[in-house]
């Protein structure tokens, strides 16, 4: 998270956090400092044993990243079906550019 905010990441387009699971209050807020990166054009937080609270809530907070166009979500604890209605489509129906 220090790197991200102190700009050691500056240049980085694309990160990845696979099979690991976080604590949800740390990893929010690593999140958080994830939403201004002007570089960053893909996330990903596969495999992480995530629940749809959880990832509505990292898609709540990069949201107004512009230059985000990929987040990767993939085989967490997430129903396709209801995640997208409920979170994807009322939120992102305006960001076509963003793969979800």
């Amino acid at each position: 998270m220090q790197g991200f905010e102190l700009g050691l990441f500056a240049t980085t387009n694309t990160f990845r956090l696979y099979n690991f699971k976080p604590e949800v209050t740390p990893f929010l807020v690593f999140v958080d400092s994830l939403k201004n990166n002007a570089t960053l054009q893909t996330i990903g937080f596969a495999r992480n044993q995530l629940t749809e609270d959880i990832c509505a809530g990292v898609l709540q907070r990069i949201y107004f990243n512009q230059v985000l166009r990929t987040v990767d979500l993939n085989s967490n604890n997430v129903t396709s079906t209801k995640f997208r209605s409920e979170y994807i489509k009322p939120y992102f129906s305006s960001k076509a550019d963003l793969n979800i």
